[in-house]
């Protein structure tokens, strides 16, 4: 969003994975077939490169026959290298599954139990935490280790990480998150330890470990975790235009970012051939026998990369781009095939090591969480009356507001945000005033990735909006005094609240609905697709042409936004020019609009020529208030889908 973003440490820090990326198709949207599959894959990827919203490589397979196998886009922009289906690519968190087969691997071989205390091998953990901990619960984050990105990793020196003890300073003396075994929080400080735990039950380093157990009985010959100053031939340079241009107007080089080598917990390098091997080998039961499908994804700034598999599809998008941009290119051609959510064609899909979410929005390389922290998960139970809550909206600015009874208190008055993530964000000054009991904390930023700093997380035991009833909920807390354009607010209401119910925003009546049930099958008219992975809806916007991944954020004061990398790939009527000043919670940049030479359209919404801005600073596009104002929306967060449609 535009306006104001406040995001958890999940989203913020990395590229998280959803399990059930898109809806299944409906009987009136039916699977492509490998010939259509495989054209549209080709088309798209050529779209997408000619602006710049893909570089990389694409791999689709079904069975042993590989369909597509495509590189566009530079690994090089300084020296014009372009990507090749044989680059190397940095996975991100796509390694953690690599150190989850060698940990198996062990436990086979009787070196370890997976029930053992990790104070085993472990005597640089504090003993009275280690010996709370199984190896277990690191492998399904379950053993509350802190992550290692933070604070003392951006006071590092990121070069000097090249070995894996290396780590240990920055997490391992910290408190627990929570104890373990209670629940789950994804941490890479837990895969780091897996890693270690891989060598001294091994005694051998985890570089050689799964280089000599793991890649080569797959056949992986262009995969390790290279150092980031060796000269390795044919590896493509991250671009992440989620860091800001610098002054030469350029977008950056992730190479600031990254770590002197790659860990257990993710930062390693293969090839769509390679990862294609891999596949091969787990349905072969190399590594043991396999449960059902699978996805795993990584992604951070200048990184980007997807391997799926179900049934007989293997399905690799490697990007040397910000997320989501193999993520998204993933979720299409999963849509294409007709591949639904967690129970598909190959039988229950299984999610290993890896999250979605946007390193638009991270600052660290290889932080990928598969689990929304504790401010992005949707209300542990939602209480709805038999018939539908019906609520007046009014605006601050364009920001619809609506009044809310906090624990029972109130109302007061919060800000309806769909581009925030997260169920609830709570201002300073109100959260002090109601005397909430902190419960941890997070970090918030903007959708740059710049400006992260932490905040308490408070507890919120309910919020009522008429007879609709919210309950279990956390919230970080941030001042929005500044945010104001009209009346105060107390906080905003993010999408992830209205997870368990219909929710409808009807910007020309002014009324907000809640309500049980669903919506009809997606027809690709008035009603559409989106995806939520970063906890706000995105969907498919054509814009004259061009397949557009846009954000519905009903926060932005804009109308059609678009990253101005788009704007010499696109018909306009005039020049872009300047038109105002935008601001996020802690960037400002220069917004310019010109005239459109052609339509956009939304479903079966059509804005005729309309004027479009641009901005520099995100990678996504941005349908805002400016068009929200004459819609009616409705959401359907569990079949993943929308109703967009001009009340009469």
């Amino acid at each position: 969003m535009l306006r104001h973003s406040l995001l958890p440490s999940a989203v913020l820090m990395a590229g998280a994975f959803a399990a059930a990326a898109s809806a299944a198709p409906s009987p009136s949207h039916p699977a492509m077939s490998e010939r259509q599959v495989a054209a549209a894959l080709t088309a798209r990827l050529d779209s997408l490169a000619r602006v710049g919203a893909y570089s990389g490589a694409v791999l689709l397979a079904k069975g042993d026959r590989v369909l597509v196998r495509k590189a566009v886009g530079l690994a090089d922009r300084r020296f014009g290298v372009p990507n090749r289906a044989d680059t190397k690519f940095n996975l991100g968190s796509i390694n953690k599954t690599f150190t989850s087969i060698a940990i198996r691997q062990l436990a086979a071989a009787g070196k370890l139990s997976l029930d053992d205390t990790i104070d085993r091998f472990l005597p640089e953990v504090p003993p009275d935490a280690a010996r709370r901990i199984t190896i277990r619960m690191l492998l399904d984050h379950e053993g509350g280790v802190p992550d290692f990105f933070g604070p003392n990793y951006r006071a590092a020196n990121h070069a000097a990480f090249r070995k894996l003890e290396d780590w240990l300073p920055l997490f391992v003396n910290e408190p627990l998150r929570f104890e373990p075994g209670t629940r789950q929080e994804y941490s890479n400080g837990g895969y780091l330890l897996l890693g270690l735990i891989i060598e001294r039950a091994s005694g051998e380093s985890y570089y050689d470990y799964v280089r000599e157990h793991v890649y080569r009985p797959a056949g992986m010959r262009e995969t390790d975790s290279y150092p980031v100053d060796d000269p390795t031939p044919n590896l493509a340079t991250g671009y992440a235009e989620g860091l800001g241009k610098g002054p030469d107007g350029r977008v950056p080089t992730n190479v600031a970012t990254l770590p002197g080598r790659g860990s257990s917990a993710g930062g390693g390098y293969s090839t769509v051939d390679d990862l294609f091997r891999f596949a091969r080998a787990l349905r072969a039961g190399t590594f043991g026998p396999r449960e059902g499908g699978m996805g795993v994804a990584g992604g951070s700034p200048g990184t980007n990369a997807v391997l799926e598999m179900e049934g007989d599809w293997t399905i690799i998008a490697l990007a040397n781009l910000d997320p989501p941009a193999a993520e998204s290119l993933g979720e299409t051609v999963r849509g294409w095939l007709g591949l639904g959510g967690d129970e598909g064609p190959g039988g229950k899909r299984v999610v290993v090591g890896a999250g979605r979410g946007s390193a638009a929005r991270a600052t660290h390389a290889g932080s990928d969480p598969d689990t929304l922290d504790e401010g992005q998960r949707a209300p542990k139970s939602t209480s709805l009356p038999a018939e539908p809550v019906d609520a007046p909206l009014r605006f601050t600015g364009r920001l619809p507001v609506v009044d809310v009874m906090v624990n029972g208190k109130g109302p007061f008055h919060f800000g309806l945000d769909t581009g925030a993530a997260g169920t609830v964000h709570l201002d300073s000054t109100f959260a002090a005033r109601l005397g909430l009991p902190v419960v941890g904390h997070t970090q918030i930023g903007d959708p740059s990735g710049r400006n992260q700093r932490d905040v308490p997380l408070m507890e919120v035991a309910s919020l009522e909006i008429g007879g609709a009833r919210f309950a279990g909920l956390t919230a970080p807390v941030r001042s929005y005094s500044a945010m104001s354009h009209g009346e105060p607010i107390d906080g905003i209401l993010g999408f992830r609240l209205f997870a368990d119910c219909l929710v409808t925003l009807d910007w020309p009546n002014g009324r907000l609905r809640i309500e049980k049930g669903s919506l009809p099958p997606e027809n690709g008219r008035d009603v559409i697709a989106f995806h939520d992975e970063r906890g706000i809806p995105s969907f498919t916007m054509r814009v004259a042409g061009h397949d557009v991944d846009a954000d519905l954020d009903a926060g932005s004061m804009g109308g059609i936004i678009l990253p101005d990398s788009m704007a010499t790939a696109l018909p306009l009527a005039s020049e872009p020019r300047v038109v105002g000043h935008a601001r996020t919670v802690s960037n400002s940049f220069d917004i310019k609009a010109a005239d459109l030479d052609g339509d956009v359209s939304v479903g079966s919404l059509t804005f005729h020529r309309p004027t479009v801005e641009f901005q520099p600073l995100f990678p996504m596009a941005n349908l805002g208030s400016r068009m929200l104002r004459d819609l009616r929306v409705t959401f359907d967060q569990k079949g993943k889908r929308m109703r967009i449609e001009r009340p009469s």
